[in-house]
């Protein structure tokens, strides 16, 4: 699935029921799938939350990555935490 936010296109896709748990990939280059493998089995026990970055995975790409910074991603998180409906998250 995608969220617009913050005038960017996200792709995130969610797994399981109970207290949103969401997980923020590394760096450039990388995206959500790493973590499927590995924490999979939380969806037993909470609503994880996996998304790619601005500019990673199938998120919206850039061709100039200089707006994409820490302070962006997290913007970028709280704006999806918002449009799914979260008031708080793990």
């Amino acid at each position: 699935m995608y969220a617009e936010v913050n005038g960017t296109k996200l792709y995130y896709h969610t797994a399981g029921a109970g207290r949103p748990l969401m997980l923020m990939h590394g760096g450039l280059g990388l995206d959500h799938t790493g973590f499927l493998d590995s924490f999979g089995r939380l969806a037993d026990q909470a609503e994880v939350i996996y998304y790619d970055h601005r500019g990673n995975g199938r998120s919206q790409r850039y061709e100039n990555l200089a707006g994409v910074t820490h302070e962006t991603w997290v913007a970028d998180a709280d704006a999806l935490r918002a449009h799914l409906g979260h008031e708080k998250i793990i």
